[in-house]
């Protein structure tokens, strides 16, 4: 068993794990600004009750994203400093993808499924990846994380599954979206869990499954998997929404 340390600072709440031969140590705090704060002392805290050290790491896995930009550079700048400072390589980490394995784990991981990860991206967008998850919790992208609005996922999901050998799989639809979006993102033939995430559980799970593939990086080659490169609309991009909505009632 490698000892894996794990975290996740894309959205506000953080996440972070740790696993070893003797078991797994786990975290959970605010996130958003207070990240940045928080990380470090949570992932000391971690490795003491493990009773280890950062020496004793085979790697350091992080959310690469998409999510927040200051989350993603937080969570970066983190893992490669420390990977760098003890000479172990990283693990970049698709956030969506633990939140779909977390999807899967909270409806029994019992079955395999096809899971879309659905997380507020702000702007009345979304960020969306699917996967499919075997019954022993191995996944694969079916849908690389990107941008999408609530009626084109929902019109995505009306339509036949590309894979036909997932074709009967249950489908599974978490995140953060969920609450987000409510009635507007629709699946009659979905479960939908609003409360899925990158928890610590799902990370050493996603983590452990790419160090056995050999997804370990040199620290130098760590870096936030950006989905889009603004973060705000403009003043007039603004005033054009609010005119095509109408008035408020």
């Amino acid at each position: 068993m490698p000892v894996l340390l794990v975290f996740d600072t894309s959205g506000e709440r953080l996440s972070a794990g740790l696993v070893t031969d003797h078991g797994r140590w786990l975290h959970e705090g605010p996130g958003g600004a207070r990240a940045s704060a928080g990380l470090v002392p949570a992932l000391g805290q971690l490795v003491a009750e493990a009773g280890c050290t950062f020496r004793d790491l085979d790697a350091v896995g992080f959310g690469q994203g998409p999510g927040a930009f200051t989350g993603l550079r937080t969570a970066c700048a983190v893992a490669q400093g420390l990977a760098e400072a003890v000479g172990r390589p990283v693990l970049p980490l698709d956030t969506l993808e633990a939140v779909a394995l977390d999807a899967w784990r909270r409806a029994g991981a019992a079955q395999p499924a096809r899971v879309w990860a659905v997380q507020d991206a702000r702007m009345d967008e979304i960020y969306a990846g699917a996967y499919e998850v075997e019954a022993g919790g191995r996944s694969r992208p079916i849908q690389v994380p990107d941008l999408w609005t609530a009626d084109s996922l929902s019109a995505v999901w009306s339509a036949p599954p590309a894979s036909q050998a997932s074709a009967r799989w249950p489908m599974l639809i978490g995140g953060t979206a969920v609450a987000v979006c409510g009635e507007r993102l629709r699946c009659a033939t979905a479960r939908f869990d609003p409360d899925a995430w990158p928890s610590p559980d799902a990370l050493l799970d996603l983590a452990l499954q790419r160090h056995a593939a050999g997804a370990a990086r040199p620290a130098a080659a760590a870096r936030p998997a950006y989905v889009r490169d603004r973060v705000a609309l403009t003043t007039a991009e603004r005033e054009a929404r609010a005119a095509a909505q109408g008035p408020a009632r």
